[in-house]
Order: structure tokens, then sequence, then C-alpha cells
């Protein structure tokens, strides 16, 4: 579980980094920007610059934040189209060799029809099994999301809709 905190760690620091600046400056009466304190003198906020000083770290670590988060999101897109890609190929050399199978039945169905050594129901549901098996791999070779599913104990496999 992503939190607040640990989305925005670069913020919290720096926020935090600016509150110990703060209070370290009060406490050892310290005057955190010097330079600023003297521009600042004309608008008449000599103690404003604390809370610019604080405002400075904040946006600097929310900018950093920002920054990680999109090479973050970037880097995970890059990995899952890799993934896609991969996936993709494995099903091509998949489908290759299982409708070189196939083919090889059909070769074995058409001899048994010559022959007669099946009936016509068992070869009607020889072809069945070809086509509906042919159609699977079809179907998970033209899939763009892969969602694994539990197949048994040990053994996870792609949901083919």
């Amino acid at each position: 579980m992503i939190t607040w905190g640990n989305r925005h760690k670069y913020t919290v620091m720096a926020a935090f980094l600016g509150i110990v600046s703060v209070f370290m400056a009060r406490q050892w009466d310290y005057d955190l920007w010097e330079v600023t304190a003297s521009a600042l003198n004309a608008f008449d906020l000599i103690k404003g610059h604390e809370i610019m000083f604080l405002g400075f770290f904040v946006v600097i670590g929310f900018a950093i934040d920002i920054n990680n988060r999109r090479k973050r999101h970037r880097k995970f897109r890059e990995l899952s189209e890799e993934r896609v890609q991969a996936m993709k190929a494995t099903m091509t050399t998949v489908n290759d060799i299982v409708n070189n199978a196939l083919n090889s039945l059909q070769i074995f169905r058409l001899e048994a029809e010559k022959n007669a050594a099946l009936s016509p129901g068992s070869i009607h549901q020889f072809d069945a099994i070809i086509f509906d098996t042919a159609s699977r791999l079809k179907n998970v070779h033209d899939l763009d999301v892969f969602v694994p599913h539990k197949i048994a104990e040990g053994l996870t496999g792609i949901r083919e809709n």
C-alpha cells in the first residue's frame, strides 16, 4: 500500500529540513538568509524570509518527487511493453508449433476417413477438437493484455477472454 508519505517522500524530507532549519534559526537567533533579509526589509517582512526558506525546500522536494514519479511511470510502461512483446513472441512460437501439430493431425484424419478407420461421429469430434484448439490459440495470440489465472496448484495460465 502506497501512503502519501511514500509517494511524496522528498517533499516530506524537504519540509522536515525546512522546519528544522527554522527552529534552529530561532534557537540560536541565526539569520537564515541575510541577503534576502535586506531585500525583504523594504516590504517590512523581516521574518518572512523564514517562511520563504521553508517554502523553497518544499518546492524543491515536490519537484524531485514529481520527476521521480514520472521516471518510475515511464520505466514501468517500458517494462510492460517489453513483457507484452515477449509474450507475443512466445505465443507466435507456440502457435507455430501447435498449428504444425494440428496440420499433421489433419493428415491422419484424412487417412482415417479414407480407410474408414473411424466412425463419422468420431471424425466430426476430431475436427471439432482441432478447430477449437486453433481458435483458442488465435484468441490468446491476439491478446494485448495478459491476465494470469490459476489453472491448478502451482500452475498459472493466461485468461483467454
